[in-house]
C-alpha cells in the first residue's frame, strides 16, 4: 500500500490492531512510510462502510474527548487484566 502523504511505497509495523474504544468489527494493520514517517491503517472502506463507521460506532450525540488521564486509566485497566 503506498502513502497516502507522499506515494511511496509502506511498510506494515504492527499487524491485527482492533478497536477497543468504540467497537468498530475487524482487524487492521498500522502502516508507516519510510520515507516521510507518516502513519495510517491498512483500511479502505467504502462510501457506505464510512456512513456506518461514523453513524454508529463513532456517534456525535455522545461524543466525549478523552483526557489523558481517562486514556492511562483505560491502559492501567487494560494492564491489570492480563496474567502472567
Amino acid at each position: 500500500m503506498n502513502c497516502p502523504v507522499c506515494d511511496e511505497t509502506a511498510v506494515s509495523v504492527q499487524e491485527d490492531l482492533w478497536d477497543d474504544l468504540y467497537g468498530y468489527p475487524g482487524q487492521f494493520a498500522l502502516m508507516q512510510c519510510p520515507n516521510c514517517g507518516h502513519a495510517f491503517l491498512d483500511c479502505v472502506l467504502s462510501p457506505n462502510q464510512l456512513a456506518k463507521l461514523y453513524t454508529s460506532y463513532y456517534p456525535r450525540k455522545t461524543f466525549e474527548m478523552l483526557t489523558t488521564s481517562r486514556i492511562q486509566k483505560k491502559e492501567v485497566d487494560y494492564v491489570r487484566g492480563w496474567t502472567v
